[in-house]
């Protein structure tokens, strides 16, 4: 039924936008790193923060943050 799927989608849609606004509202630092090269995909204000206010997203980690290098995490 067409209009069980538009409520559905609906409510796909509310859900996406109440969880993105935990993440962009919490009070811990957030980020989400997808692919082989950990490209950072979504970054909260808390995070910018901590890093000065680069910018980020859409970066590779090593990329994003030549310091861990040294530090073996990459």
């Amino acid at each position: 039924d067409v209009t069980e799927q538009k409520q559905a989608e609906e409510r796909l849609r509310s859900n996406e936008a109440i969880l993105s606004q935990v993440f962009d509202e919490s009070l811990s630092m957030m980020a989400i790193l997808r692919g082989p090269d950990l490209a950072f995909e979504r970054a909260n204000s808390k995070y910018i923060d901590l890093l000065g206010g680069r910018s980020i997203l859409g970066l590779p980690a090593a990329e994003a943050l030549p310091e861990l290098k040294e530090q073996g995490f990459i």
